[in-house]
């Protein structure tokens, strides 16, 4: 009895054993056999680390033409800027040059196209209205958006500039600004260059002479400076004796009433630019010149602007003539938007592919540009361009675009030949 017990237990190890080894022999018939690396536990698994450099990413979702030039001889659409109300209108400034496509040359105005349903349809309306006459130009469109009270407030600089020497040019400037309380339908105008003076610096008087063109910003991070209105100028020093003019330099106008008073800080250096504002209360300013852009920082609310560094070509680069280029914060990001430029030609010039470039806030207003963060809005002619924000988020472009390399550098220029586009971007 014993025995059988014994021969019943031999039996019983010698099937497990058999089976152990059917099962593992079945196991190994799947695909990937020599795969043996164990499955994690979910606490086990290593997560990948976020590429903070990477981010936000931004693609095109919509391009809209706002405004399409005709012949040059009747009208040329250029220097267009944007605003967003706190309602969600879009609002796209820009000067209407009659009978040229150069500026100062002929009558100018400042046309507003306005969209409530995110640019599927327009109306459009004439600001300033000269008289079909007028040899006046109203440049340089430069708009604010106060979100306090809902204000809108269009800058621009009246000029009397035709068959003038250029050093006489800019000298009966008028500093103009526009103010609309319904979402841009309707706009009033006031003159403010006898309201509004600037101190003499080095011995030398100044008036306003432009605006960015472009945008200004309203600050919201200082504390100290919450709400401000801050609009870029550019001033003239004036010759009262010989009725001349000279580069003044890059200031700011600003406002603490919402827009009721303005006043001015002290000029530093000068060119086309636009201001925003970091997310540490300093305004950033940046400046075209030829072949470069420039940052100038004010950390008083723009009454003084002490910093100055250039960018180099890899960090934003611009056409060896200059262009006017564009910026904006959003979150810890601040966005440069401008064309890289190309190899101009006997047909076209050099100011071609639209890039947006982004530079992460560090340390308060710290931050570098890399030429791996730069995206291509347009590869083909490009030139002024401004931003602004939806209120869901989505950033908006306007820029002067065209269908050749460059633009064109023919004397009479045919219809078509730069149009507006509003680009639409969404972050991924």
């Amino acid at each position: 009895m014993k025995n059988i017990r014994i021969n019943t237990m031999k039996l019983l190890r010698n099937f497990i054993y058999c089976l152990s080894v059917f099962l593992f022999i079945t196991s190994c018939s799947e695909d990937d056999v020599n795969n043996f690396s164990p499955v994690p536990y979910p606490n086990e698994m290593v997560k990948p680390t976020p590429d903070d450099s990477s981010k936000p990413l931004w693609e095109i979702k919509n391009s809209i033409k706002v405004f399409e030039s005709k012949n040059s001889k009747e009208i040329s659409y250029r220097v267009p800027t944007i605003a967003v109300s706190p309602k969600g209108t879009i609002l796209v400034f820009c000067e209407g040059r009659y009978n040229t496509w150069m500026d100062k040359s002929d009558r100018t105005d400042i046309l507003i196209k306005r969209s409530t349903d995110k640019g599927a349809t327009w109306t459009e309306k004439n600001i300033t209205e000269l008289p079909t006459s007028s040899k006046l130009s109203y440049m340089d469109p430069t708009v604010v958006v106060d979100k306090v009270t809902g204000k809108i407030f269009l800058f621009t600089s009246l000029w009397d500039a035709v068959g003038k020497p250029n050093e006489k040019k800019g000298f009966n400037n008028r500093a103009i600004m526009f103010t609309s309380e319904d979402d841009g339908v309707t706009w009033t105008k006031r003159d403010l260059t006898d309201d509004v003076k600037i101190d003499v610096y080095s011995g030398s008087e100044r008036i306003i002479g432009s605006f960015g063109p472009g945008t200004g910003v309203q600050m919201t991070a200082s504390t100290q400076f919450k709400n401000r209105l801050i609009v870029p100028i550019r001033t003239f020093k004036i010759n009262k004796e010989e009725g001349t003019v000279s580069n003044g330099g890059n200031t700011a106008l600003w406002s603490d009433d919402n827009g009721a008073t303005w006043h001015t800080g002290q000029p530093n250096k000068s060119g086309e630019w636009m201001i925003t504002e970091a997310p540490d209360g300093a305004l950033m300013g940046n400046i075209r010149y030829n072949g470069y852009r420039q940052s100038q920082i004010s950390t008083d609310g723009g009454a003084k602007w002490p910093s100055v560094s250039n960018y180099s070509a890899t960090e934003l680069p611009t056409p060896s003539k200059g262009c006017s280029g564009s910026v904006i914060t959003k979150d810890d990001w601040l966005y440069y938007c401008g064309p890289k430029g190309i190899t101009s030609t006997n047909s076209f010039d050099e100011r071609g592919i639209l890039c947006l470039s982004k530079a992460q806030f560090t340390n308060g207003h710290t931050h570098k540009f890399k030429s791996t963060d730069q995206i291509v809005i347009y590869d083909k002619a490009a030139g002024y361009s401004a931003m602004a924000l939806l209120p869901s988020g989505e950033l908006l472009i306007i820029a002067e675009v065209a269908d050749g390399p460059g633009f064109t550098t023919s004397s009479v220029r045919p219809a078509g030949w730069l149009r507006l586009e509003l680009f639409i971007l969404s972050s991924k």
